[in-house]
Formats: C-alpha cells, sequence, structure tokens
C-alpha cells in the first residue's frame, strides 16, 4: 500500500516532539558554549515563528498607522502577537555567535531546538507552495487548499499553533536562564534566552484572550493539520485483482490529481487552445459513468448496513439516490456540450484525462470484473456487499474514496462552467462542424469556416454547466455527511470547503454549494419584467427566456435613449443597467434560471437504458 503523503500536522507534530525533548534540568546545562548554542537553536526556532506570524499578518500590517482600533479583536490580537514574536527573534539574534550550525551543535537542547526550527521551516515551505508571488509583490492561490489556508478559521489555527510553540519553547528554554547553571549569576545569553521567553509566552497570552474555543476553531485546526503539498500524487497504473482497500487508495489518488486538474483548468486563460468544448464533453463522459458507478457503490454499501445501522443505511440510501441525479445531470450536460463546438478541436485537457481516470478507478471498485475498463460499459455485475465491504476497514474506505470522486467531480464540474463562461465572453463558441459540414464544405476538402453560435446555444450551455455544478456540489456534500458520521479521513475535504465559504466569492473563485439553480443571491441580477413573468408561469426554456431578457433589454435602451434625448447638455452615460440590472453577460443572466432540462425526463430515460 501507497503511505500518505506528508501534511502540515506532520511538521507540527514533529516540531512539538522536539520541543519536548529540548527541556532540560539546570544541572544539565554547563555555562559558556552550552548556554550559546541554545541561544542559537532558539534564535533559528523564534525566526521561523516570526516568519509564520509575518505571512499572517502581511496585508492587515499595511494598514495605516492608527487605524488598528477599528480591526476586529482577532486581527489586533495577531498583530500584537506577530510583534511580540519579532522581538523575541531579535533580542536571540543580537551578537550571535557566528558558525553555529544545527548539525555543529553538541548541546542536546541546542540541537532538538535546531531541530524543532528546520520542521517547521519545512511546514512553512509547504504551505508555501500552495500560492505564487508576482513581481509586484501580489500573493497569488496555486490550489484550492489556498483559498482554505487563506480562510479566517485556519489562519485563526495557525497563529494559535504557532504561539502555542513559542510557549512550549520558552517552557523548554526556562531552565538554561536558571542562575544557578553560571553559578549564581547570569551570563548576557541568560538574560536573552530570559528576555525572550517573557515575549513568547506574551505573544501566546494575546491570542489566547480572543481565541476561538467553538466547532469553527476545531475544523480550523483539522483542516490546519491536512494540509498537504501542491504536488500531482502519481499515476497508478490499474492491475488485476486488486484489494478493495488499494482500489479505495487508487480512487482517492486520482481524486487528488483531478482536483489540481480541475484548479488549473480554472486559471486557464480565455484564449488558450486549452479551453475545447471536446474537453468539457469528455469530462461529462467521465462525470456520468463515474456517478453511476458511485449509485452502485452507494446502493451495495446500503444492503451491507441493512440489519445493523438503521440510520446508516438511510443516509446511504439518500446519497444512492443523489449520484444517480448527478449521473443524469452530467449525462445531460454532456448531450448540451455537443450542440456547440469551439474554434479548438479534438484537444484534450488535463482535467478530461485526470477525469477519465478517476471514472475507471471507480469502475473497477464498483464492478466484480478485476479486469474492468471504461469501454466495458455497464452490462458487467456489481461488486457484491459481502465483497466490497467485508468489515468495517473497508466499509470506511469505500465511502471515504467514494467522498474523494464525488468532491473532485464537483471541482471538474466547476471547471467547466468557469471555462464555458470564459468561452462565451471571448465569442469562442460555433456551431457543430458535424451539422454543418456539408452545408459549408468548399467542395475541395477543406471545410469553410464554421458560423459562430447563435446567443441562445452559449445561453443553454452555460446553463447546463451551472446546474451541473451545483447537483454535483450537493453530491460532494450528501457523501460528506457521511464521512463525517463515520469518522473517516476525508471528512477533513469538507471542513476544508466550510472554511473556504467563509471567504469572499472573488477571493474563492466559486459560489457556495449550497446556492440553489432557481434561487438568486444577494445581489445578483434580477429579471426584467417579461422574463419575471414567464418564470412566474413557471417557463423553463432556455429560448423562450433569452428572448424575454431581449424584449427586456430592448425596452430598456428605448428609456435611455429617450432619456438622453430629454436632457441634451448632460453626458450620456456609457454604460447603464440592463433589464433592471441584468447583467448584459450571459453567465450573469442564467444565475437564477434554469436550463430547461427536465431531470424527471431525464431520469425516465435512463430507468430505460439497458
Amino acid at each position: 500500500m501507497s503511505s500518505s503523503p506528508a501534511t502540515l500536522g506532520d511538521f507540527l507534530a514533529a516540531a512539538r516532539g522536539h520541543l519536548s525533548a529540548a527541556a532540560v534540568s539546570p544541572s544539565a546545562v554547563a555555562p559558556g558554549r552550552d548556554i550559546d548554542e541554545y541561544r542559537h537553536g532558539l534564535a533559528r526556532l523564534v525566526t521561523v515563528l516570526s516568519r509564520y506570524a509575518g505571512d499572517l499578518t502581511r496585508e492587515i500590517r499595511k494598514l495605516p498607522s492608527g487605524h488598528l482600533a477599528d480591526v476586529r479583536p482577532w486581527y489586533q490580537a495577531s498583530v500584537r502577537a506577530q510583534e511580540a514574536l519579532a522581538s523575541a527573534a531579535s533580542v536571540l539574534a543580537a551578537d550571535a555567535s557566528g558558525g553555529l550550525q544545527g548539525d555543529g551543535l553538541s548541546s542536546p537542547g541546542a540541537r532538538h531546538l535546531s531541530a524543532a526550527a528546520a520542521s517547521l521551516a519545512a511546514g512553512r515551505d509547504l504551505m508555501q507552495g500552495h500560492f505564487t508571488m508576482t513581481q509586484s509583490g501580489a500573493r497569488l492561490h496555486q490550489s484550492s487548499w489556498a483559498v482554505a489556508i487563506t480562510s479566517p478559521a485556519v489562519q485563526q489555527a495557525l497563529l494559535t499553533e504557532i504561539t502555542s510553540l513559542g510557549a512550549q519553547a520558552a517552557d523548554a528554554a526556562e531552565a538554561t536562564a536558571d542562575p544557578v547553571t553560571a553559578g549564581g549569576r547570569t551570563t548576557l545569553a541568560q538574560r536573552r534566552i530570559g528576555t525572550a521567553c517573557e515575549w513568547l509566552r506574551l505573544a501566546q497570552d494575546r491570542v489566547s484572550a480572543v481565541g476561538r474555543r467553538d466547532a469553527a476553531a476545531v475544523a480550523g485546526r483539522e483542516v490546519l493539520n491536512a494540509i498537504p503539498a501542491n504536488v500531482m500524487p502519481s499515476r497508478r497504473v490499474p492491475e488485476d485483482a486488486e484489494l478493495v482497500t488499494e482500489l479505495c487508495e487508487a480512487v482517492s489518488a486520482a481524486a487528488q490529481r483531478a482536483r489540481h486538474a480541475a484548479w488549473s483548468a480554472t486559471q486557464t486563460d480565455p484564449f488558450s487552445p486549452a479551453i475545447s468544448a471536446t474537453s468539457w464533453h469528455r469530462i461529462a463522459e467521465a462525470g456520468t459513468v463515474a456517478s453511476h458507478n458511485c449509485h452502485l457503490l452507494y446502493t451495495a454499501l446500503a444492503e451491507r448496513a441493512a440489519g445493523e445501522d438503521a440510520g446508516l443505511k438511510d443516509q446511504l440510501l439518500r446519497a444512492a439516490g443523489q449520484t444517480r441525479l448527478a449521473r443524469a445531470r452530467w449525462l445531460a450536460a454532456a448531450l448540451g456540450i455537443q450542440e456547440i463546438t469551439t474554434e479548438v478541436r479534438g484537444h484534450i485537457s488535463p482535467a478530461a484525462i485526470e477525469a477519465a481516470e478517476l471514472a475507471l478507478w471507480t469502475g473497477r471498485l464498483a464492478y466484480a470484473d478485476p479486469g474492468w475498463t471504461l469501454a466495458s460499459g455497464p452490462s458487467h455485475p456489481p461488486r457484491s456487499p459481502a465483497d466490497l465491504a467485508a468489515g468495517q476497514t473497508e466499509l470506511h474506505a469505500v465511502v471515504d474514496a467514494i467522498h474523494q470522486a464525488s468532491d473532485a467531480f464537483s471541482s471538474l464540474a466547476i471547471a467547466n462552467r468557469e471555462q464555458a463562461s470564459k468561452a462565451v465572453q471571448a465569442h469562442r463558441l460555433l456551431i457543430p462542424a458535424r451539422s454543418m459540414a456539408e452545408r459549408y464544405n468548399t467542395g475541395r476538402g477543406i471545410p469553410m469556416r464554421v458560423p459562430p453560435a447563435p446567443e441562445p446555444y452559449a445561453m443553454s450551455l452555460l446553463a447546463d454547466c451551472h446546474d451541473t455544478a451545483v447537483v454535483t456540489a450537493r453530491t460532494a456534500e450528501e457523501s460528506a455527511g457521511i464521512v463525517a458520521r463515520l469518522g473517516t479521513p476525508s471528512r477533513v475535504l469538507a471542513a476544508a470547503e466550510a472554511a473556504i465559504r467563509e471567504q469572499p466569492e472573488r477571493a474563492r473563485g466559486r459560489e457556495p454549494a449550497a446556492r440553489t439553480v432557481t434561487e438568486p443571491a444577494a445581489g445578483e441580477p434580477v429579471a426584467g419584467p417579461v422574463e419575471a413573468r414567464l418564470r412566474d408561469m413557471g417557463v423553463t426554456d432556455v429560448r423562450l427566456l433569452w428572448r424575454a431578457t431581449s424584449i427586456d433589454e430592448a425596452a430598456q435602451q428605448v428609456i435611455r435613449e429617450a432619456e438622453a434625448e430629454q436632457r441634451p447638455h448632460r453626458q450620456q452615460p456609457t454604460s447603464a443597467p440592463l433589464s433592471a440590472g441584468r447583467a448584459a453577460d450571459p453567465a450573469a443572466s442564467l444565475q437564477s434560471g434554469g436550463s430547461g432540462q427536465n431531470l424527471t425526463a431525464v431520469r425516465a430515460e435512463l430507468e430505460a437504458e439497458p
């Protein structure tokens, strides 16, 4: 079995272990070199802690002098704690002995302090790998974990952790400042250690005074410890007759790779050739297959739980029903994407490749055939409940793997939505060549340029992508409830998502999973009178709604022109609200409406499938 990747919690735990070992009794400290070495090791440690605090308070410290009193108590405490840690580092660094290196230290306590500093520095590097710096000094997100790291809950957990480590270091170093170690007198190095210890305890006191002790704080610590390195797990090659637990590990690794690829896809430039309808369609196909596989897995697990835990069985059956809805939604999206194309055809993005890999591994787990592939289809018999979850270990592993897959496909659905929105704004959508080939062929074997897709096609595409993102987010939430009930490792994904939701939408690049297709969020554009009337009638057809929007916008344009004629001496505005506040961007105009796809009808079609 593959070992779990390193997380920030591993480095924090290692640092705590070294600090526990660094505590010494006064009689074990010899005056002179031992004291200098201990001060050197403590200086390294406190410098790293100060850098952590500096990362957390970078933005708040940019406020003009005197404005700190206007911010919340927690941010005031974080700045004061950072100042205390910086003061401790400054005291210890003064007149530091040169040439002292961690490997050359003879004092055991000093070596442990130096090792704790190295562990914390590695943990900070791990976190910084989720960001990148621009030439202007701006810090940009490089992964979805970066959004969680910058959330208030995780930042408070990190500051609480580093000030706690500083206090532990002060407890460990206290013995070295005892006058007994210098024959009743204290040396300059001991006085500096004693002063630094006071600063370290003050930093913890300032944070503890306003520290949170609620469920959000607990979740923040859990997310903090689970932060992984921003690296892609290695791709696994499928083998026959793998154990269920090994297949679950493969699903989890494939899900991590898919999340990496999905994040990169959302950052793609609108005019990049990496944005293609072919990739969107491949992702939708993979989502259809994986959702069906997860439906089989949940159904088998529910049968396995029958008679043992009625509550768990009901929860598994609800999740199975949600994955069936997700399958229908992905299928509808795949059919909708076939109605359009882009000028870049045939390009398969990394996100599409990873989606197919994840669909393959969920199939290997769901079907009894150990050599199942995507070409095998759904006609093979599924794995029996007894074979899938022989014990609690396998049950937890399978539930964890399904949640990982559901969360990954939620990220892929968001990536499809973001790329489709960019393609619409860049006017890159075209009518499918397959339906126009004969009409636009020159007769010399070279087809002419396919005409741009009319706006209703773009709106339909965006609605499909939006609806899919909403349904897959609900599927991931349903899975998160099960892993929270069982306490499996992937529950941290739900905690991270909760931390991300604390961030403003502009900071996290995605909308809340709880938002529905028909409910406009606060501040969202409001439909015009004609469109509003159609929605009151229950109309969901995209083309009718688009025509209503056009009528509303035309009416607004007439009103603006009339107002401009009556105010000849005033400069005519260059922009004005469209359709009673409706955005001109088609992506925004879809936020309050459905795609016109009837999920009940789609499910009925699915029922008829073999």
